[in-house]
């Protein structure tokens, strides 16, 4: 937790909706070292262990049963700093969706959402990363309950949820709360902090749709979480080759597929490599070959090595295999022994 931060745009929905309950908040400001001109940068950043004294503080004062749920009702754009707005201006529910876990550490470190794809609907899935087990249920409820109310009030989305789940367990007091901000009943002591999105409203076109609007959006956030972490690149790079290595030998590395399983875009996708100095072929060939080496280090057969590359038939890897190293395998193969004589 000592690398993790939050925004202040991100406390700031919680001082809001601590002092809309009558809590005098500069007492706690004050006790935690935070002073206006903090709060007047939206491009600040505190610990998220400073964040998690301050919203169990919070929390505590305002006696609110349901304060993760009421504070939902102060979410506005600037609250996501730039993934608010580049959500805004997405195509669809699911192009918006599918760039959050990208951008959502620019808002900050309090959890990390992950997508999963059933047949009839979507779940997104926000995985918290606060210790404190009361800060994690209120802030579970907070970020969910902020999702589903931001896509209402601010997407224009209609329609109910599939369903609803939270890993805490139920709490002993009315669950009408929770319907009253879902329209549906949750479900406790689940594995996943989920809301369950229909698939029929996945693709259907968001009235302020811009794709201009969002191509440069998408470009200043690149560059907000270069200066927030400048070995990112290298690491998402990194990341995108370790997935690559674990779905070539099942047969399933394509451009789209590569890019749900690291729930991103394809476009998305496609920058990453270009920020990299890559690309999605080149990527593959580098991948391929040094796979190929180590196949053939470890006396694995041509047939083999077919299946676990994805040619098709020994001739197009031997081929290939000349053309990546300028050796056939069998003068590949004698020169890593005359190496190993030395």
């Amino acid at each position: 937790m000592s690398n993790l931060s939050a925004s202040i745009p991100a406390l700031k929905q919680y001082l809001t909706a601590a002092e809309a309950l009558g809590v005098d908040i500069r007492p706690v400001l004050a006790q935690h070292n935070i002073d206006e001109r903090q709060l007047e940068d939206n491009s600040a950043r505190i610990s998220l262990a400073r964040f998690e004294t301050i919203f169990i503080a919070l929390l505590e004062a305002s006696g609110h049963p349901y304060f993760g749920l009421y504070a939902s009702n102060h979410i506005n754009p600037s609250m996501y700093a730039s993934l608010g707005l580049i959500s805004i201006s997405a195509a669809s529910l699911r192009a918006c969706i599918e760039i959050v876990p990208t951008y959502e550490t620019l808002v900050g470190d309090m959890g990390y959402t992950e997508l999963q794809e059933e047949p009839d609907w979507m779940a997104q899935v926000w995985h918290c990363q606060l210790e404190n087990p009361l800060a994690r249920r209120h802030i579970s409820e907070a970020v969910l309950a902020s999702w589903f109310l931001y896509g209402k009030n601010m997407l224009g989305l209609e329609g109910d949820l599939c369903g609803l789940s939270f890993q805490h367990d139920a709490p002993a007091t009315e669950l009408s709360e929770y319907q009253a901000v879902f329209s549906c009943e949750p479900r406790f002591s689940q594995t996943h902090n989920a809301l369950h999105l229909p698939k029929d409203a996945m693709d259907r076109p968001l009235p302020q749709a811009n794709p201009a609007l969002q191509e440069s959006l998408i470009a200043h956030a690149d560059q907000l979480l270069e200066r927030l972490s400048p070995q990112k690149r290298q690491r998402d790079l990194n990341d995108i080759h370790r997935t690559m290595r674990q779905l070539l030998p099942q047969g399933s590395l394509s451009k789209s597929g590569l890019a749900a399983s690291l729930n991103m875009s394809s476009r998305t996708l496609q920058r990453r490599f270009e920020q990299a100095g890559s690309s999605y072929q080149e990527s593959l060939s580098q991948i391929r070959f040094e796979l190929a080496k180590q196949l053939l280090r470890d006396k694995v057969d041509s047939h083999s090595i077919c299946q676990h590359l994805g040619f098709t038939e020994p001739r197009s890897f031997f081929r290939r295999f000349k053309q990546w190293s300028g050796m056939t395998t069998r003068e590949f193969l004698l020169s890593e022994e005359e190496k190993s004589d030395l």
